[in-house]
């Protein structure tokens, strides 16, 4: 059964169901081209199905502490007046920046993917649920 194309619920072999979901990732293109977005099906147990939502939530609540360590890179200023201390604090600020490749557009990046990811385990471990419950009342009657 497939839910907004990207969920669907299965029974595994020997029983017991298993929810598919989507994960949403961003990766490097061919030979060094820009990121692209991408997207891979996973299995996981109905059961381990809200230990999974956890983990990826404690990963993107630490992806959003170290944002403000970007924040304080991007703000960061020359120890000194030399030409060679301003290019290195330019440069510092400009791998930190929110511009493609840069820290902070990376970090956006999955953060962002991590939630699509969550929203979409959670989608399908409720369509898994409510299917649970029909078939339950319906063999009840």
């Amino acid at each position: 059964m497939t839910v907004e194309g990207s969920t669907t619920v299965r029974e595994a072999d020997g029983g017991g169901g298993k929810v598919d979901f989507i994960a949403e990732t961003v990766t490097g293109g061919a030979a060094g081209s820009s990121l692209v977005g991408t997207q891979t099906k996973f299995s996981v147990d109905p059961a381990q199905a809200r230990k999974l939502i956890e983990g990826l939530e404690a990963a993107k609540d630490k992806l959003t502490e170290l944002a403000l360590a970007g924040e304080q890179l991007i703000q960061a200023e020359s120890p000194r007046k030399d030409l060679y201390s301003a290019f290195a604090t330019l440069a510092i600020r400009k791998a930190a920046g929110t511009e493609p490749g840069g820290y902070m557009w990376a970090n956006t990046q999955a953060r962002d993917a991590l939630e699509k990811t969550i929203k979409n385990i959670e989608a399908a471990l409720l369509q898994y649920e409510t299917t649970e419950n029909s078939a339950e009342h319906g063999l009840k009657g």
